[in-house]
Order: structure tokens, then sequence, then C-alpha cells
């Protein structure tokens, strides 16, 4: 009698090799066939405590650094892979059974999964890194274009160059290395034009960042290096001396753009999906959706923001400033009419302009083969541009004393990256001081400050005041502001402390050194200390996690300020 055989309840389970260890273990991929054992290696490695056996996955998680993440999001698209490969080979022997030999299809359904070996050679190298990019969607699709239409075409620039007079083809990753990539600067720096005149130092920086990243993303995406080797590959950036060219808005010219009667709709929407930038402080790709995340509780307003760049650092805050809650509650209803971030940037210049916003800024460029950067001036509406409104919202809360610490809770940035968008100069400061004492009608007012504006304007609406009478309410209105401020910041003083003396006694049976770094860190970060010593770890260990992981996400905080800043010129 024929043995009965039934392909769809062939089952595979994902192993770690070295779970018990607690460095990056090898995951396997073991089948049960035709009463034998196929072993499959996947190529990728993963921490056994972020792997969850039950689910078959590693963990992806906001209390993970941004590198354990990554590199866990690589084993879950390869897990993702397999079965797609193994369900498909069920699906096809149940049609072709009887002609197969079940296991060396098997194998053949699956070749390839590991990692590239070196001796495989790719035709075109290139094109294998336009396709990683543009499949890849984990990306943003102006990140993805920057990839491909400034990273990739500097690459081939050199490949071509070293494929004529150096004989070099390039077919293989393990040829990008910290010496490639040195060779490559230099040769993009002193050869590469636009339209046959220099770039700038600061765009051929990012053109090599971009073309960096566009060949780690194939990279990770085909296996062909590890994260060891990936980790190891430096790049040569060149010295930028032109200054800081980016500005802040004032709160006066906030209030021209507010009370500003615009021409026709159309404005009149791209005017206040910017205003609503610079007063709430996120990326515009998250304001233009900010309508989905908003909520009313007890007669306030709140809004849930988790950025698209890094969705791990969900923010959930009350409306700041005035400005945000008449245009996004009073005036759309929580209902934001359809707009985008490239009609606001085409369009943006010309409606400040017309608002009467005036002024220059001295600007500071620095071409590639000048030793100097030249220096021009231009006007102050000619510098705005999507991106001005993050800025903006930092230094109008800078000015009136607010530490970067507390900003970062409504931005969702580190206090660095808060540091890096202040652009509250003493210049500025000195102007916001001036506004509130002889024109504090042109101040940005914050929310909590409604009442008592509502109260002046009925006030002044319903009795005749003398001229010394209106100077005294100003005075008052301006030394409640200076008040505030400074309540405030004893507040936050407080707080401070009275947790730095929880932490203290509650860390009272740890070692002296270790105390002292848990009574000066955040609640999650002494959680991960203990983590650290329970696993057997370290102090010196745990310190050179944190130096580390601080280092990679302010590289990357830094690297997606300057890629929104080149979008937005």
């Amino acid at each position: 009698m024929k043995r009965q055989f039934f392909p769809l309840e062939i089952k595979g389970k994902f192993y770690l090799t070295q779970p018990k260890k607690k460095t990056p273990s090898t995951i396997v991929f073991i089948v049960r066939l035709d009463g034998k054992q196929v072993k499959f290696h996947t190529g990728v490695k993963v921490y056994p405590n972020q792997w969850n056996p039950l689910l078959q996955y590693a963990y992806i998680s906001p209390i993970l650094s941004n590198i354990d993440n990554q590199n866990n999001k690589t084993v879950n698209t390869t897990i993702d892979e397999i079965k797609f490969r193994f369900s498909e080979y069920k699906k096809y022997i149940c049609n072709k059974g009887n002609e197969l030999d079940f296991v060396t299809h098997l194998k053949s359904t699956l070749k390839g999964m590991a990692r590239k070996k070196k001796s495989d050679t790719i035709e075109d190298i290139l094109a294998v890194i336009r396709r990683a990019v543009t499949n890849d969607r984990t990306i943003g699709v102006a990140t993805s274009k920057n990839y491909l239409n400034k990273g990739l075409p500097a690459l081939k620039f050199f490949l071509d160059y070293l494929e004529r007079e150096k004989g070099e083809k390039i077919g293989d990753f393990h040829v990008f290395t910290t010496e490639f990539f040195y060779k490559f600067s230099l040769y993009i720096y002193n050869n590469y034009l636009n339209d046959g005149e220099p770039y700038t130092v600061s765009t051929i920086n990012s053109i090599l960042k971009y073309a960096k990243s566009a060949i780690i993303l194939s990279a990770r995406a085909g296996g062909f290096l590890t994260e060891l080797e990936i980790s190891a590959i430096k790049l040569r950036l060149f010295d930028d001396k032109s200054s800081d060219n980016q500005i802040a808005l004032r709160n006066d010219e906030i209030m021209k753009l507010y009370r500003y009667q615009c021409e026709n709709e159309k404005d009149e929407i791209i005017r206040d999906m910017f205003l609503l930038e610079c007063t709430l402080g996120h990326r515009i790709s998250d304001i233009l959706r900010i309508d989905e995340r908003t909520d009313k509780i007890d007669g306030n307003y709140y809004i849930s923001i988790a950025p698209k760049k890094t969705p791990n650092k969900r923010v959930d805050v009350g409306l700041i400033f005035q400005i945000a809650k008449q245009i996004l509650i009073d005036k759309y209803n929580c209902i934001l009419p359809e707009c985008s971030k490239d009609k606001i940037n085409r369009e943006i210049k010309r409606i400040a302009k017309n608002a009467g916003i005036e002024g220059e800024e001295l600007q500071s460029i620095h071409y590639v083969g000048s030793s100097q950067p030249e220096e021009f001036k231009k006007p102050r509406y000619e510098c705005i541009a999507t991106h001005t409104g993050r800025r903006t919202f930092v230094s109008l809360l800078s000015a009136r004393g607010w530490t970067y610490e507390k900003i970062s809770k409504y931005t969702a940035q580190s206090t660095k990256m808060v540091e890096h968008y202040d652009k509250a100069t003493s210049k500025y400061i000195d102007i916001y001081q001036s506004t509130l004492k002889k024109h504090p009608e042109d101040i940005v007012r914050l929310c909590s400050e409604h009442e008592e504006s509502t109260i002046g304007s009925n006030i002044s609406n319903n009795e005749t005041f003398s001229i010394g009478g209106i100077n005294k309410v100003v005075e008052l209105v301006q030394e409640n502001e200076r008040n505030k401020i400074k309540i405030d910041n004893l507040h936050q003083n407080l707080n401070e402390a009275n947790n730095k003396v929880k932490q203290v006694r509650h860390s009272a049976v740890i070692d002296s050194q270790i105390s002292e770094l848990i009574s000066n860190s955040e609640k999650n970060e002494k959680e991960l200390l203990l983590e650290f010593m329970k696993m057997g770890y370290s102090y010196d260990d745990y310190m050179k996690y944190q130096q580390t992981r601080d280092a990679l996400e302010n590289d990357v905080e830094i690297a997606d300020a300057e890629h929104d800043t080149l979008l937005d010129d």
C-alpha cells in the first residue's frame, strides 16, 4: 500500500544555536521532512534575551537601542522571507509531489538565505543598490529620492572612474570598507561638479552620506554584510567653514503672518499649516496628520504624536500656544485641509513677504575649492522653509526661559537636538523682551494666558481708560509673564531635586559608584542598569553601552535634521 503524504502539514521552526549565551546567537530553521531533520542557517543573529520563541520573532521595542531595533528588523525580515518561501514550497509539492525529491527541492527553495560569500560576484552592483532602496518601505519617499538622485549618481561617478582608469570593476559589497570610502570622498570632493560649477562643502558631505546610507541599506537587505562589518565602515567628511544660515521667526513675525489676510484660500491653508508647525514643534509631515491624534479632556486639548521618523519617541502633550488652538480647534475643528510639504515650501516665502516680514540675514556659503566661505545678505522671508517652523517653536520657548529638557518633552528630541534647533541668540532675546515691554500684543501667547488676555480685552472694550491706565495694565501683564517663567523654573528645579532624593534612597544597597549614576538618571536608565547587573555585566560594560547608544542616537537625529534642511532648500 502506498504511503500517504500531506505536504501542507509539514512544519518548520526557528531555533537559536546558543540560547543561553549573552552574545548574539545564530538563528537556524529546522524542518522535519520525510523522516529527516533538515537544518538551514538563516544568516542572521539575535541576542537571546531579545528573541521570542513563542512568536518566532525578535523583539522590536522602544526600550531597546536604535541599533538593536535595526538588527532585529533585519532578523524579522529574513524570517518573513523564509516563511513565505516555505509556504510556497508546500503549495508547489502539493501539485508536483510524485515527481520531486522533497528534501532536495526544499534546499533549493531556501537556498541563498544566508549571507553571500565573498566569492560571489554581482554583475551590476548599482542596480542591486537601486532596487533595494526602491523596494524599502522603512524609509520615507523624500529620503529614498535623496539616496537615488544624489547619493547613487556620485557613487556611479566614482565606480566608472575605477573601471575606466584603474581597471577595477566592483562586484562585491566587501569592497565597501573605510578605505574605499576614504578614496571615494576625496575623489568626489575634488572632481564632482554641479553643471560645471563646484558644490558647497555642505552638499558634498550630504551626498557622501546618502551614498553610504544607500549601500548599507542594500547590504542589510541582501545579507551581503554582517552588522559588525557595517559598523566598522567610517566615512570621511570635510570641514564646512560656513556659519549656520538657518533662522527662526520672532514673535512679532509670527503675529504678522497670523494677522495677514491671504489673497485666496490656498494661501490661507498653507499659512495655517506653517503656523501650526511653528506652534506645535514637529515636522510638517507629522503636523499634516495631527488632526487624527487630538483629544479633548475636561475642556483642555491634547495631541498624541508618534513621529514618522522616530515612532518610538511618542509624545502626549497639551497645546502650548493659543495660535495652535485657534487654528487646529477653533478654525478647522480638528479636520485639517489637504496640503503638502512641497506646496508649503513653494509658496511660504511669497506669503511671508506679502505679510510684511522684512529685514536681511547674513548668509555664509563655503564652496569646494575655496579656503574661506563667501558671505552675502538675503531677505529674511527668503530664508523661510517648512523646517523653520521647528526652529521657531524651540526658539520661542527658549527666549521665555524654558530649559532644553522641558522643551524636549514637547518635541520628542534629545536635549542636544533641541540645542541644535535653538536660534534664540542674544539679539533674538533682546527683541523678545523689547516687544514684551512695548508691544505685548505682538507676543505669541500661551494657552494659559488666554483667560488673562480675555479679561484685558473685556475691560478695554467696555471702559474708557487714560493712557496712564493702559500702561499700568500692560506693566501688570508683563510682570505676570515674568513671574510665570520664574514659577515654572522653580517647579522644575523642585521636581528634579525630589526625584534625585527618591532615587538616592532607593539605590542605597548598590555600591557608591553605581549609586551616583542612578541618582542622576531617569527611571528607565536605572532599570536598564539593574538589568545589566542581573545579566552579569559590569559597570564598565554598562557605561560603554550607554556611550555607544547615545552616540548612535545623536548621529541619527543630526542626520535627520540635515536631511530635513536639505529637503527644505
